[in-house]
């Protein structure tokens, strides 16, 4: 039997050496190189696994590896060895890489630019010039003496009504406008307003005088005015007289209404243009007067 038990000793160590595995605990061996080196002998580290045996006494129960890292270099497990063997993992090698030759390019970040806010102007809405209101009063004129209690009072605007001493005048498509007024001995105050429809006006006042006069027939030529320029090829000849008397304008006869005012349109030539104003009663009695008018187109 001491034969017997010798040989089962000396099986057990050649076992053990030549590096059987408890079955019931297998260790998988696990190789780990670092990504761009390359193993090589010498210095060179390299990715190992040793797996020892676990061995346990019959007795007890098997423990469980633990896995502890150590160095690349193994030896063979010690057969007089009483703590329990553990399969311990290689540790992973880590390549140093080679430092280059060439020298490393460094980018130089450039500056983030930070953004300025603008502050946004709201324009302000473009104003609409305002055109101011025309006023022209043709007759009669500021100042003036007229020989009958009697007068026209007309001109042009661009506004939309005329007012004349409180009564309301229609305005034509031209601009155009008049009025007969009756008037009394001495001084009389004509005050015309143009108006427009948003509001606006503008007023002229006349002072017109009225004037008795010792002559037989009483007669006043209130428009055109000696000397008057105009633009446009026709002009009315107003004046005032007896409701009586007869009036030619340059030959031609002129009406006259019940206040004693007559009127007469005449065409216009380039230049300079001569009109004559004659009035005469069934008495005999003449009066006229004579002016000049220059067209100027």
């Amino acid at each position: 039997w001491s034969f017997v038990y010798l040989a089962v000793i000396v099986l057990f160590i050649s076992a053990c050496g030549e590096g059987i595995t408890d079955t019931n605990h297998p260790a998988t061996p696990t190789r780990q190189a670092t990504p761009g080196s390359t193993p090589t002998s010498g210095n060179s580290p390299t990715a190992t696994q040793t797996v020892t045996p676990s061995v346990s006494p019959a007795t007890s129960p098997p423990e469980l590896p633990t896995e502890t890292p150590t160095p690349t270099n193994t030896s063979m497990p010690d057969p007089n060895q009483s703590a329990t063997p553990t399969a311990v993992p290689a540790q992973t090698a880590t390549a140093t890489p080679t430092p280059d030759s060439s020298p490393a390019m460094t980018a130089t970040p450039v500056p983030a630019l930070t953004p300025t806010a603008v502050p946004t102007t709201t324009p302000a809405p473009a104003r609409t010039p305002v055109t101011p209101i025309s006023l022209s009063v043709w007759s009669p004129i500021d100042g003036a003496g007229v020989a009958v209690g009697a007068i026209r009072v007309m001109g042009i605007t661009s506004a939309q009504a005329v007012d004349i001493n409180g009564i309301s005048v229609s305005v034509a498509t031209d601009g155009r406008f008049q009025l007969d007024l009756a008037l009394v001995n001495g001084l009389n105050k004509i005050k015309v307003t143009a108006s427009e429809n948003s509001g606006r006006a503008k007023s002229q006042q006349l002072d017109v005088f009225v004037v008795a006069t010792t002559a037989g027939l009483p007669f006043t030529l209130l428009y055109p005015s000696d000397g008057l320029e105009v633009s446009e090829a026709i002009v009315d000849v107003v004046g005032v007289s007896r409701p009586d008397a007869a009036i030619g304008v340059n030959g031609v006869p002129a009406e006259i209404n019940a206040l004693g005012i007559f009127s007469s349109s005449l065409i216009l030539e380039e230049g300079d243009n001569l009109i004559e104003v004659v009035a005469v009663d069934l008495e005999g009695n003449v009066r006229f007067q004579t002016v000049v008018v220059f067209y100027l187109p």
